[in-house]
């Protein structure tokens, strides 16, 4: 549960990030281009990532009695399929504001969770079940209200009367 709540934490976090990055310093040399700031992130990504997986993961790699070739295989493509899910995202997120992204990436992962609950006939709880339709109530809720432009433009002086 930690890491999926740290990993979340570092997709946002990588969005705001870049944007900040983009905004504060557009005269540098990684900011230049989606592309060359996207290599970088997912650089820097990488090099936390090889030594936890290593340090975490290696003894239940070892243990499996898994074959190498198969394993390595596999880890390349789903490294190459995660890196064009991040390429389409991190473009996305260069035309979109960080608040529209986040939506967009909730929408995703709800069009997943229930694609893969038809596919796979997973019963779906009550608890499941009112956590999508929060989910779709939300995303309809922030449709709305940026096809009004946006109610509060301004953050109003006092927000306590005093």
């Amino acid at each position: 549960m930690a890491l999926a709540l740290a990993s979340n934490l570092a997709f946002s976090g990588r969005a705001v990030l870049t944007k900040l990055l983009k905004r504060d310093h557009p005269g540098a040399q990684v900011t230049k281009s989606d592309a060359c700031l996207f290599f970088h992130v997912s650089r820097c990504g990488l090099c936390i990532l090889v030594p936890c997986a290593l340090v975490l993961d290696a003894g239940a790699w070892l243990a499996s009695g898994a074959d190498p070739v198969r394993l390595g295989l596999l880890l390349l493509l789903n490294g190459m399929a995660h890196a064009l899910y991040n390429g389409v995202s991190f473009a996305v997120l260069a035309k979109v504001s960080i608040a529209t992204h986040a939506v967009l990436n909730i929408v995703r992962r709800v069009l997943v969770i229930a694609v893969a609950a038809a596919v796979f006939a997973t019963p779906v709880s009550a608890f499941n079940g009112s956590g999508f339709v929060l989910s779709v109530l939300g995303v309809l809720a922030f449709a709305q209200s940026k096809s009004r432009g946006g109610a509060l433009r301004t953050r109003p002086k006092n927000l306590l009367p005093v």
